[in-house]
């Protein structure tokens, strides 16, 4: 099961579901860490996603 759920497409940008962008902030130019999967309701594909080094050890800002 994926760890987190998408309710719409339209609430998380491209560059975040295909793992290029921080999860939670956006950031394209820091380390990024893999950080799970995402779901994206009305799917049954899982995105793997990655969170920029502030936000993979403060856990979800979203």
């Amino acid at each position: 099961m994926a760890d987190l759920v998408v309710a719409d497409i339209a609430d998380v940008s491209v560059a975040r579901l295909h793992g290029h962008a921080c999860w939670d902030c956006g950031a394209v130019e820091d380390v990024l860490i893999p950080a799970g999967e995402a779901i994206v309701a009305g799917f049954s594909v899982t995105w793997p996603i990655v969170k920029c080094s502030r936000h993979a050890e403060g856990g979800s800002g979203r």
